[in-house]
């Protein structure tokens, strides 16, 4: 049994990733999308290609830069293109914005290469302080900021909030399991109150006979005596067993729903906590890509800009992180807006 479960858990998880990667595929099916959309500088509404002016504000997209790598149309003020990843600020580091030059190959001002970090993990390039693939700190400053969350009593009650979600289990295939048992065990009980029904419509219909028979031999002049048939005890056709099974999935189904509740309750609370960072501003949009990384949930999550509050899988994918934004709390398939 215990084998059983796991490989239903292996299963599950097998799902839960298969559908991660259907939604980054959305992702990036839409980014390559994104070219053929006018966007907004004053308002980030995405516009027809067509379009002169904004449909949503009415301002000039003629003027709207655009990506020297894939031409798509880029954000005022944007380090780099969310159609295609590529940098846009040439001639500056892209970890400090320090000036540099075509000769160098590591930046004078950090340190780092100017060419980007590939990540020792997982060895995805990168131009970013963590590994936009698996978040793993490549910099000297990433791994600073990670301390210094670390030691903020702010995020240190996150990290509880996030550790106390963490401990407790709700399975999605073990309420899958106990709605199934339920089902079952009310289906049987219902079968075998069909067949107690009928039983009993069936010794009805026998003692009506009988009653019968013994008026009318009271009535026959046949000098006779008879004697009605008992009635017969029938064993219970409605199963203790069945009832038993019954009431036990339902108060595992209760502990299941109280768990859930449980969770569901301190999901709220982290994410009203991470609500309140929403707020923030930053100099430059690889500060605000650090603070955000190194804030990340220990749980799925999904990072929504305040620029155009377009739903990122990180702010690595953000042309204005700078703006700020927020982490969202979600579940395997569906964003979860719990506020």
């Amino acid at each position: 049994m215990e084998d059983f479960k796991q490989q239903q858990n292996y299963q599950y998880q097998e799902q839960q990733q298969q559908q991660q990667k259907k939604e980054q595929q959305k992702q990036v099916e839409f980014r390559k999308q994104a070219p053929d959309y006018k966007i907004c500088q004053n308002c980030g509404h995405q516009n027809e290609p067509s379009a002169k002016f904004c449909e949503e504000c009415g301002d000039n997209l003629d003027s709207n830069p655009k990506c020297p790598n894939c031409n798509a149309d880029v954000y005022e003020g944007a380090d780099i293109c969310e159609s295609c990843g590529a940098w846009l600020l040439n001639g500056k580091c892209c970890f400090c914005y320090a000036d540099i030059t075509e000769n160098d190959k590591f930046c004078p001002e950090c340190g780092n290469p100017t060419a980007g970090i590939t990540c020792p993990k997982c060895g995805t390039l990168n131009i970013f302080d963590f590994c936009k693939n698996c978040n793993t700190p490549l910099t000297e400053a990433a791994i600073a900021e990670i301390q210094k969350v670390n030691s903020n009593p702010f995020f240190q009650n996150l990290n509880k909030l996030a550790d106390e979600i963490n401990s407790v289990s709700i399975d999605p295939l073990e309420e899958q399991q106990l709605q199934q048992q339920i089902i079952e065990a009310e289906q049987q009980l219902q079968q075998e109150q069909q067949k107690s029904d009928e039983a009993a419509k069936k010794e009805e219909k026998i003692q009506k006979m009988l009653r019968l028979e013994q008026f009318l031999n009271k009535n026959n002049a046949v000098d006779r005596t008879t004697n009605p048939q008992p009635k017969t005890e029938n064993k219970p056709i409605i199963s203790e067993q069945h009832k038993k099974m019954l009431e036990r999935a339902k108060q595992n189904m209760a502990g299941y729903a109280a768990r859930k509740a449980a969770i569901q309750d301190k999901q709220r609370e982290m994410q009203a906590e991470l609500n309140k960072v929403a707020q923030l501003t930053f100099a430059s949009g690889q500060e605000a890509r650090r603070f955000f990384e190194a804030t990340r949930p220990k749980m799925g999550s999904a990072w929504e800009c305040n620029y155009v509050h377009f739903i990122h899988p990180g702010p690595h994918e953000c042309a204005r992180p700078d703006l700020g934004g927020r982490w969202i709390i979600t579940d395997a398939k569906n964003i979860i807006h719990l506020s």
